[in-house]
């Protein structure tokens, strides 16, 4: 099995993000969003459940996911975009737990600490 570490090569260039870019995805993510909550009515998420949003981007699903949990508190959130997790901020407030982080790596969190896992979009940047 190979262990991924953050200073590894990526297929993927990250260091190209702004905050402009970052607005832009959030105005154009209206499908990405649409298919995130179908994912949660297909999930079952409801009050009280535990969620990680994997590959979060600028928070929308993250906000709507803590609405069906009843907290912001219940919604844990990481994208490795540093300016699309600022706009998650903006959005879900400091009560959520927002992190810049990937997919490859979830030691941040700890284990069976969530009810849901949700990857929306997310598995082509993997």
């Amino acid at each position: 099995m190979t262990t991924f570490t953050p200073d590894q090569p990526s297929l993927v260039s990250l260091s190209l993000d702004s905050s402009h870019l970052a607005e832009q995805y959030d105005a154009l993510s209206d499908l990405q969003f649409a298919n995130g909550r179908r994912l949660a009515a297909e999930l079952g998420i409801q009050a009280g459940h535990r969620i990680l949003d994997v590959g979060a981007g600028t928070g929308r699903l993250a906000e709507y996911l803590a609405r069906l949990a009843g907290s912001r508190t219940a919604v844990a959130a990481i994208d490795p975009l540093p300016h699309r997790i600022e706009l998650a901020r903006r959005r879900l407030g400091p009560e959520a737990r927002l992190e810049v982080g990937v997919a490859e790596d979830l030691s941040a969190f700890e284990s069976a600490s969530f009810d849901h896992v949700l990857f929306n979009a997310v598995f082509h940047w993997i």
